[in-house]
């Protein structure tokens, strides 16, 4: 993961949020001024203890935080000793990384109901203090009863397309996801294709299991998904008021948008003819069953109408129904639209240039990827807008992180909500000459395509934030929603992520199983370890790689003899675990000596 050099600012910056909602970083090419994007008016707290949280930046260190709190009500100003007084007076808050560049921080202080005013500047190491920041009020209210349940409440936010290492521009998933949550850097898919990877997070199961292998086809629409027994189906028959807003699946088109599949409350679905299953612009949507049609206006864009769709339906369930939400908005798939008003961010954003990058030599790579010539100057260029146009897709989505916990804060469920937010696959930003042309940059069991963002947010279960290194994936979603719902998940393949939310370090999964059936790469079956990946593919070819030595899979050691024995342990357990296989797949396939597979140059 790379950081855009514009995050790092020549100026100290503080700002700070109420009760977890973040501050929203400024762009990069002008001085942030410290706006709060998220209202704090009319603040609902669950105790008399109110935290301010923030962020402060330095080109050099941040040596110190302070704020400043007024009680309007009183006229009377915070005092460091936790009094109230006469007299503005400035309070040190706390610093995660003193001295550091940049650094989050915190300030809490006992409050009663009321109205409260505040704002925060920041030191560095010279002794220079950032500009007068803007004050910020907020309330004081009593906070309203929980919700007369035992069941939690469950929110999955799927993105399309987001790669696991760009959750670092998403600062309201920073702040309120990560920093409350568990961050799984071993976040994985089963099926790195859209279709595939929703039909085995809505079953719990391997695509061998769903039968969905592919976007188009026998194998892959929305036609060819059973409905029938689902994540939907469960949680409703647990008493889940349920919510899907968003993707569906491919093929889900205007023609069927009549259709609502059984176990959905709400229902809020692309309906499109369009490829990807979704746009941001000009697209329709079923909206319970009826179609509406949105156009080219500001207020169309897609991933803010499904945010209000989204939040309303979390402000509109009545408080004794426990709510499963499944909100999937299309960013930050191509083209990658980005909102209007993010349409300038990320403007110093670096390039991407890892020693995979248009991989200079991949004489020992299959022939699919044998098959593809250098980048021109054009290629590259592709891929360095469609990521920069990412970036700023995801903004928008961010937003809606913030308006959805915003909203189960205000209905008293956030303490019992579980809130998850993964990728459906990764994205290839041209790592092994993949990635030049729309359909190549997912498919292949290489990392960049396999690997996603994978946070969980419980806060009956996780204490204080955490990274967690064990291999979980999208088919361990439904067993874990169910497990909170308590019924079962017939047919899930998964595991329950409960324990090692509980418990880190309990026992866990060594290895799982990737599939993938003939689109522009041709058919495999994989195994993605600890340390290793090993790969079989239809036409017989295979790929091993040592992820301790060689993370970015440039050395391919499957014909290397000091590897053999566990060539042999992977090739053995991908037998066992591909069953069945993949259509058009058999382990018997070999390729002749001298002769290449005869999938097509890309």
């Amino acid at each position: 993961m790379q950081r855009a050099r514009g995050f790092v600012i020549p100026a100290v910056v503080a700002t700070f949020v109420a009760l977890g909602v973040p501050a929203r970083a400024a762009p990069d090419t002008t001085p942030p001024n410290g706006t709060i994007t998220a209202p704090l008016a009319g603040r609902v707290l669950t105790s008399t203890t109110v935290t301010l949280r923030g962020t402060a930046t330095d080109n050099i260190a941040v040596q110190a935080v302070h704020v400043a709190v007024l009680d309007t009500g009183t006229s009377q100003w915070l005092r460091a000793n936790g009094t109230w007084g006469v007299g503005q007076t400035w309070t040190p808050a706390s610093l995660a990384a003193p001295g550091a560049r940049s650094t989050t921080w915190s300030f809490s202080f006992a409050a009663t109901t009321g109205s409260y005013k505040a704002t925060a500047r920041a030191r560095d190491t010279s002794g220079r203090l950032d500009p007068t920041r803007p004050w910020r009020s907020f309330s004081v209210s009593p906070a309203p009863p929980p919700p007369p349940t035992q069941k939690p409440n469950v929110v999955l936010i799927l993105t399309d397309d987001q790669r696991w290492d760009t959750l670092w521009a998403m600062p309201n998933v920073q702040s309120l996801l990560v920093g409350r949550g568990v961050t799984f850097t071993n976040g994985f898919v089963a099926n790195a294709l859209c279709c595939p990877s929703r039909a085995n997070i809505l079953k719990g199961a391997y695509s061998h299991t769903t039968r969905v292998y592919q976007n188009s086809g026998v194998h892959g629409p929305f036609s060819a998904f059973d409905d029938s027994s689902t994540l939907a189906t469960w949680m409703d028959g647990a008493g889940y008021r349920t919510a899907l807003v968003g993707k569906y699946f491919n093929g889900y088109t205007q023609a069927r948008a009549s259709y609502v599949p059984p176990g959905w409350d709400r229902w809020v679905a692309f309906a499109t003819d369009d490829v990807g299953g979704g746009k941001y612009y000009g697209y329709g949507l079923s909206v319970d069953g009826t179609y509406l049609a949105k156009g080219s206006a500001t207020t169309d864009y897609s991933t803010d109408v499904l945010a209000s769709y989204a939040e309303d339906f979390v402000r509109s369930t009545e408080p004794d129904d426990p709510l499963f939400l499944y909100f999937a908005p299309y960013a930050p798939h191509e083209p990658a639209e980005p909102a209007p008003r993010h349409a300038s961010a990320f403007g110093n954003l670096s390039l991407w240039r890892p020693p995979s990058y248009d991989e200079p030599d991949v004489t020992d790579k299959p022939a699919y990827v044998r098959a593809l010539p250098r980048f021109t100057a054009a290629n590259r260029s592709r891929i360095d807008t469609i990521r920069l146009k990412q970036y700023r897709s995801l903004l928008a989505v961010d937003d809606a992180v913030g308006r959805l916990v915003q909203a189960l804060s205000d209905t008293g469920r956030l303490s019992t909500t579980m809130i998850v937010l993964m990728g459906d696959n990764g994205f290839v930003w041209g790592e092994h000459r993949w990635g030049k042309n729309g359909p190549e940059n997912k498919q292949v069991p290489y990392e960049e395509s396999i690997r996603v963002p994978y946070v969980v947010r419980y806060d009956p279960l996780v204490a204080a934030p955490r990274t967690d290194p064990s291999l979980v994936l999208n088919i361990d979603l439904a067993p874990t929603f169910t497990g909170l719902a308590g019924v079962p998940a017939p047919g899930s393949e998964g595991r329950s992520l409960l324990p090692i939310l509980q418990t880190p370090g309990a026992p866990w999964r060594t290895d799982f199983l990737v599939e993938h059936h003939l689109t522009t790469v041709p058919s495999y079956c994989a195994i993605r370890s600890i340390d290793a990946t090993y790969v079989r593919y239809a036409t017989g070819e295979e790929e091993l790689y040592l992820l301790g030595t060689d993370p970015y899979q440039l050395v391919n050691q499957a014909g290397n003899p000091l590897y053999a024995a566990l060539l042999t342990s992977l090739r053995t357990r991908a037998q066992q675990l591909c069953v069945p296989p993949p259509p058009d797949f058999s382990f018997t396939s070999t390729v002749p000596v001298g002769l290449t597979s005869d999938i097509p140059a890309i």
